[in-house]
């Protein structure tokens, strides 16, 4: 199979894409079944990850592919991958620490930076961040 790496990671991207939606109405029914299946299959029940630690896992991934893309594109310099992976882990362990009304309006403000609208749901209501 003949593929470049940025073809390989445009594939890295793409289907981190799917497995981000993972938690929501519109999540794949083919991903959430295997995802079921391998749970099932490789995993103790006690150790099982709801769909929405699937999902942040996943933009997790995304982001670090991302990075590297860029890089490999001379977007980015090693540095500047560097800061800003570590300047992510320190926002993720702030947000760690965080809780009540503040959640909401951090939420609020981390969708509103993502690069494709996310779409999330509040009641029976379909609405895109």
């Amino acid at each position: 199979m003949e593929i470049t790496p940025t073809e390989a990671l445009d594939d890295v991207m793409a289907t981190m894409n799917e497995y981000s939606l993972i938690d929501t109405s519109g999540g794949n029914t083919g991903i959430k079944k295997n995802i079921e299946a391998f749970q099932k299959f490789f995993v103790s029940k006690n150790r099982r990850c709801p769909y929405y630690e699937w999902s942040s896992k996943a933009l997790r991934i995304r982001f670090l592919t991302k990075l590297i893309f860029e890089y490999m594109n001379s977007n980015l310099t090693k540095s500047k991958v560097v800061k800003l992976i570590n300047k992510s882990q320190e926002l993720s362990s702030k947000l760690r620490k965080i809780s009540g009304p503040l959640i909401v309006k951090l939420r609020k403000e981390l969708l509103s930076l993502a690069e494709t609208k996310i779409p999330i749901f509040q009641g029976n209501e379909r609405k895109t961040a």
